[in-house]
C-alpha cells in the first residue's frame, strides 16, 4: 500500500491517497462518500459478487467520514483499488474533481462514477464500460427514460426531481445559452442607442469653418453605424471572455485588480479607435460601459 498527500493544486481540494494496489484496469470507478455506513458496504458487497473490480479499478472518494466504513482493512475486503480522503474545503464536486485529477494522472481510458448512496444499479457498470470502449465520449444513465426505474425513492422527492429540479436544470442550461446572445444584444443597443447618436451630432455640428458645409454620404453614415453597434456587441462579451479564462485558470481576480490601471490606458486607446470623433464627450460614452463591464468581470471571476 502507498500512502501520499496532495495538496495546493489548481481547482483539486487538498486530499490524502491510500492506494492499496497499482492500476489494474483502462477503467476507473469513482465512487463520492460521507457517513454512508452500512450503504457503501452493501454496495461494495454487489460490486464484489457482480465482479466488477475485475473490469474496472474502484476508487473511494471520501468527503471525510467518521462513521468508521472507511477502514483501510474493511475496504481491502471488498477489493477497493484506491482511497482518496478530502482534507480541504468542497463538497461533492470537490470530491469528484479530487477523483478525476487522480483518474487522469493515472492515466485511465475512461471514468465512471457512480453514488456510494447503495441507491443506484452498480451491477450495470460493465455496460457504460461496454459503450465506452465502442467509442462513445459520454454515457450517463437516467431513471426517467424508458427502461429506467426508481427504487426506493420517497414520492415526495420523486416529486420534486420531476417538476422543480429537472426543469430548473433545464431552464439554467437555456439561460446559460442565452448569455452570449443578452450580451451582444446588450453591446449593440449601447451602441445603436448612445454611442452612435453622440458620435453623429458631432459629425453633424463639427465645422472647420461657416464656408464648410457639412455633408454626409450614406456610404458613411452606413459606415460609421454598422461598425460601431458591431464592435460595441463584441466588447460586451468581455465578461464572459474573463470568466471562461478563470475557468481555465489563466486569470484571477488579483490579476485583474494589479492590472487595473493598465486596463484604463487599454480601454481609453480601445474607446478613441471605436470613435470616428474625437470629441471628449462621445469618447467617454464609450469608455464608461468598458470599464463597467471590466469591474463585472472582476465580480465573476474566482479568487
Amino acid at each position: 500500500m502507498i500512502e501520499y498527500e496532495r495538496k495546493n493544486l489548481n481547482g483539486v481540494p487538498d486530499y490524502t491517497a491510500a492506494e492499496f494496489e497499482g492500476r489494474r484496469s483502462d477503467y476507473c470507478l469513482l465512487i463520492p462518500v460521507i457517513n454512508e455506513g452500512a450503504r457503501i458496504l452493501t454496495e461494495l458487497g454487489r460490486a464484489e459478487n457482480a465482479g466488477i473490480n475485475k473490469i474496472c479499478d474502484i476508487v473511494i472518494c471520501d468527503g471525510g467520514s467518521t462513521d468508521g466504513s472507511m477502514k483501510h482493512d474493511i475496504l481491502q475486503l471488498y477489493h477497493v483499488n484506491t482511497l482518496l480522503t478530502k482534507t480541504g474545503p468542497g463538497k461533492q464536486g470537490a470530491q469528484l474533481r479530487m477523483g478525476i485529477y487522480f483518474a487522469l494522472n493515472r492515466g485511465y481510458k475512461g471514468v465512471l462514477t457512480i453514488d456510494g448512496n447503495n441507491k443506484d444499479s452498480i451491477e450495470d457498470v460493465p455496460k457504460f464500460i461496454e459503450k465506452l470502449q465502442a467509442g462513445y465520449d459520454l454515457v450517463q444513465g437516467s431513471r426517467f427514460i424508458g427502461g429506467g426505474h426508481a427504487i426506493n425513492t420517497p414520492p415526495v422527492r420523486y416529486a420534486a426531481v420531476r417538476l422543480i429540479h429537472a426543469p430548473l436544470i433545464s431552464l439554467v442550461i437555456a439561460v446559460t445559452a442565452l448569455i452570449p446572445i443578452f450580451g451582444s444584444f446588450l453591446g449593440c443597443a449601447v451602441g445603436y442607442c448612445l454611442v452612435f447618436p453622440f458620435t453623429f451630432r458631432f459629425l453633424t455640428e463639427y465645422q472647420l469653418s461657416a464656408s464648410i458645409v457639412n455633408q454626409i454620404s450614406l456610404n458613411s453614415y452606413m459606415g460609421n453605424f454598422l461598425m460601431l453597434v458591431f464592435v460595441m456587441g463584441i466588447v460586451f462579451e468581455l465578461p464572459l471572455l474573463a470568466w471562461l479564462l478563470s475557468k481555465l485558470g489563466l486569470v484571477n481576480k488579483t490579476f485583474f485588480r494589479t492590472y487595473r490601471r493598465h486596463a484604463v490606458v487599454i480601454l481609453l486607446v480601445l474607446s478613441a479607435v471605436i470613435t470616428p470623433s474625437g470629441d471628449p464627450l462621445t469618447l467617454m460614452v464609450v469608455f464608461l460601459p468598458l470599464y463597467l463591464l471590466y469591474e463585472l468581470g472582476i465580480l465573476i471571476v474566482r479568487e
